[in-house]
């Protein structure tokens, strides 16, 4: 299975720095949630990832005569950076997912998905923890499996995860979303499918 994926700075925020605990070294409080240090001062990207499982190479071709079946991703993929000799960390779903929200590899952040759970994370932080603890970030995910939010879990540090969201569904439920959202923050969402 091929997993592919595309960061997008979308928008920058300059408000300064927002809510977030005093600073200290990263480690998590009694109630299991991360603490990092204060955000520095300074514009703050809003950040979109897209995931999407299992995404043929030829169904996203880059080159603008392409024949790719997705020519709009396609137009905006072109705008960012191509890894052309990216690999997954694991053959399948959590365990992928889990490195790249972790940046650990599977023998270390202990999410192997051998018995189809996205539990089991290691005491490390993830990518939504970092941003939303330590940096103010809005953080959300809509995810196509079933996972959800949690200590020790695959989607930890999500203030909100939307479980079973299709691609398809995007651009309807970011539109809502985005009109209702406090714009003073910056924000990370995950959209996977």
């Amino acid at each position: 299975a091929l997993l592919a994926l595309a960061v997008l700075p979308v928008a920058c925020s300059d408000d300064g720095p927002g809510p977030g605990p005093a600073a200290s070294a990263a480690a998590y409080d009694d109630d299991g949630r991360f603490q990092g240090a204060t955000p520095p001062a300074g514009p703050r990207w809003n950040v979109l990832l897209v995931v999407i499982d299992t995404l043929r190479a030829d169904a996203l071709s880059l080159d603008p005569q392409g024949a790719g079946s997705m020519p709009k991703l396609a137009a905006r993929a072109r705008l960012g950076t191509t890894f052309e000799q990216a690999c997954a960390p694991s053959s399948w779903t959590l365990p992928s997912m889990t490195s790249l929200l972790t940046s650990r590899l599977p023998s270390e952040h202990g999410v192997l998905g051998e018995d189809g759970r996205d539990q089991g994370l290691a005491s490390l932080p993830t990518w939504a923890e970092i941003l939303g603890a330590t940096r103010g970030y809005e953080t959300q995910a809509w995810v196509a499996g079933p996972w959800s939010a949690g200590a020790g879990r695959m989607l930890e540090g999500f203030e909100s995860v939307i479980a079973r969201a299709s691609l398809q569904s995007a651009p309807v439920l970011v539109t809502h979303w985005s009109r209702s959202r406090a714009r003073e923050r910056p924000f990370f969402l995950l959209l996977h499918s």
